[in-house]
């Protein structure tokens, strides 16, 4: 089933310790025209940044919720996928 993007801005993520963030934009691949990032905004968690995760790195939504639950803690976000800031966004993944 298709959905929108619009759609996709009203989820959140969670992780497996608790809430993530939302997400609140998307960064498209222009060749294809796919989805390459979500931005999330994590409120309190990390405040004033935004994560980029990479699309296909969340699991799969949960539509009937509007929920993209990772497979990971806060602390594994942190330790293991967060590789720099580029702006006023926090790189995550690959």
């Amino acid at each position: 089933m298709l959905r929108s993007i619009k759609e996709m801005l009203e989820c959140s993520l969670t992780a497996k310790d608790g809430d993530f963030g939302k997400i609140e934009d998307v960064f498209l691949d222009d060749k294809n025209w796919s989805i390459r990032y979500l931005v999330v905004d994590t409120a309190k968690w990390l405040p004033d940044r935004k994560l980029l995760i990479p699309f296909p790195g969340t699991s799969k939504l949960d539509w009937s919720e509007l929920i993209f639950p990772l497979a990971l803690t806060r602390q594994e976000v942190l330790n293991k996928y967060v590789r720099g800031v580029i702006g006023k966004y926090v790189r995550f993944g690959k």
